[in-house]
């Protein structure tokens, strides 16, 4: 949708990193936490990394959101195959010891399909 009034330039135009940086030296209390909002600060987020996208941009992000959700599946995953690893050393026969390799290199599939994903 096209807005009815003009944009102002430096609402899209957005800064450097020269420019945040000195904007940042402007606040008197250096140690205040710096949060990101995209609605005029009515709900804002902390700012967890710092990043690069290609090398035209400098990016602020949040990772909270992934670590709530996406990480959390990664990481019942992750416990999985190391509660099958521990398993597998208490293996006595070769037919159990077969059985927890299929186990395992299963969930190490599925890991590392989720970490390339």
């Amino acid at each position: 949708m096209k807005p009815k009034h003009k944009v102002p330039e430096w609402v899209s135009r957005g800064k450097t990193i020269k420019q945040l940086i000195e904007e940042l030296k402007t606040f008197e209390d250096q140690n205040r936490e710096v949060r990101i909002s995209l609605d005029n600060g009515d709900t804002h987020s902390p700012i967890s990394i710092l990043g690069k996208k290609g090398k035209k941009y400098c990016l602020l992000m949040c990772a909270e959101a992934y670590h709530l959700n996406e990480w959390q599946s990664f990481m019942d995953k992750t416990n999985a195959a190391e509660k099958f690893s521990h398993q597998k050393k208490k293996a006595k026969t070769p037919n159990q010891r077969s059985q927890r390799n299929g186990s395992i290199m299963s969930i190490s599939t599925s890991i590392s399909a989720i970490r390339r994903g």
